[in-house]
């Protein structure tokens, strides 16, 4: 599913949107409150009845267990799958608020699940994995250049002596794709930590005065055109801990691993307000953050363009927790 954010006058239409989605989540909760205890009385009923009925243990188990995930399955159908629809679309009118408000200049889109993850990975050589988890995705265009950015959890599959397959976590962070038209940067890799493999097949070096590993097919290039970058990617660097990045002619593609839960901090409840204030805030942190790595980005921003633009993002959401208030 992909959201578009309207044209139409932000301040009027959304908050109307807005006040309507509230009124649906309100005629939600009733829903649920009512339902809830039906579903819950179902399992005891059943476990109650096959006690009295039958002793047979495998009996009572199985259709207890069939009860409990037949209840789980008609509230997703009655009201898991609408609140799900309903946070997709209060987001998706929050960014288009926020964005019209702090970021007119960028042409955006919101796809509130998996993307493009795989292929974009598929098409580097910073990680594989067995699976890919991707949601909350932007994508958009902020001048000139082309950027992607999403919340991505990957995992390895592994199976124990036993048989028994599980998924274990082998990266969880942001996602970056970026094209900036009229670059032109030599096969390079960066990373934040030199790794077995890597020490043994690949020939990375340290970057002491930035604090990173690199490994890049035109030494001469690579100072002539990522030098203004390095203060940058070190500053991400430390803040982020592990960082991979690969940089490639016009394109930029980087993992940086993060704790955030991007649009789902902290949790929407159907019990409380999907556009609170708390949730507002946090989203605009958010977005600034990562719009302003692709500012960073785009625009080759020096180590004392960033000291202030961060110094007037703070500003900014002062501002803007103030106004919320």
């Amino acid at each position: 599913m992909e959201l578009r954010p309207r044209t139409m006058n932000p301040d009027d239409h959304i908050q109307d949107q807005l006040a309507s989605f509230e009124e649906k989540r309100l005629e939600l909760l009733a829903k649920k409150n009512k339902l809830q205890p039906l579903l819950f009385l179902v399992p005891v009923v059943v476990l109650i009845t096959t006690l009295v009925l039958t002793r047979f243990p495998p009996i009572v188990i199985g259709s207890t267990a069939l009860s409990v995930v037949i209840s789980f399955m008609i509230y997703h159908l009655k009201i898991g799958r609408y609140f799900d629809e309903l946070k997709s679309v209060t987001r998706l009118n929050l960014i288009e608020k926020f964005m019209a408000s702090y970021h007119p200049d960028v042409e955006y889109n919101y796809h509130p699940e998996k993307h493009s993850v795989k292929n974009i990975l598929d098409s580097v050589s910073l990680i594989s994995a067995d699976r890919y988890k991707e949601e909350d995705v932007v994508t958009g265009i902020y001048n000139d250049a082309d950027f992607y950015f999403s919340e991505i959890h990957l995992q390895d599959k592994s199976t124990d002596k036993n048989g028994h397959t599980d998924y274990d976590t082998k990266f969880r962070g942001i996602l970056f794709d970026l094209r900036l038209p009229g670059r032109q940067f030599p096969k390079t890799r960066i990373q934040s930590q030199r790794r077995l493999l890597q020490m043994l097949f690949n020939d990375f070096v340290q970057d002491e005065e930035h604090d990173f590993w690199y490994e890049t097919e035109d030494e001469r290039a690579y100072q002539e055109t990522m030098q203004t970058l390095l203060p940058f990617i070190s500053h991400l660097r430390h803040q982020q801990g592990d960082i991979r990045l690969e940089a490639e002619g016009e394109r930029i593609t980087l993992l940086m691993d993060s704790k955030m839960k991007f649009l789902d901090d902290p949790k929407q409840s159907l019990s409380k307000p999907l556009d609170g204030i708390e949730y507002k805030t946090k989203l605009a942190q958010q977005l600034n953050t990562l719009l302003f790595i692709v500012d960073s980005f785009v625009n080759n921003l020096e180590n004392n363009e960033i000291v202030e633009r961060l110094e007037l993002q703070a500003l900014e959401m002062a501002e803007l927790r103030e106004n919320k208030h």
